[in-house]
């Protein structure tokens, strides 16, 4: 919650894009992307809401994806981004190593160096005792 609020605040006056990272996108319609209008509303902020993006004033974009299986396809379109300047991954215990590598390096570019934000749902274990 407090990483897709802070990515919706420093969004909202960009003139850069930005992307919302997991490492699955079932149900980021369904799930995170209300959950960002919820935040819009209560600070009575106007985005234009697409089916896997939100524009702000600028006409810049806040993009949600995952992380596919096939990594090849996540790295096309990763560059296809321009201009990021804020990449919010969330539940990053679910990414690997080698798919951060991969992410970190197709989101960089000879002009934009954005700054990550990790998220992490803590693991715990819950123990019973009879």
């Amino acid at each position: 919650m407090h990483g897709s609020l802070w990515l919706t605040n420093s969004f909202y006056g960009s003139k850069k894009n930005a992307l919302y990272l997991r490492k699955f996108a079932t149900n980021i319609e369904s799930s995170v992307i209300p959950q960002f209008l919820s935040q819009v509303q209560c600070l009575h902020l106007h985005f234009d809401i697409k089916k896997n993006s939100i524009q702000n004033q600028y006409g810049k974009k806040l993009y949600f994806m995952g992380v596919e299986s096939s990594q090849s396809s996540a790295d096309s379109k990763l560059k296809s981004i321009p201009n990021l300047e804020r990449v919010l991954i969330e539940e990053a215990t679910e990414i690997t190593e080698e798919e951060y590598t991969k992410l970190n390096l197709s989101i960089r570019d000879k002009d934009s160096f954005p700054k990550i934000i990790l998220t992490f749902n803590p693991s715990f274990q819950r123990t019973l005792d009879l």
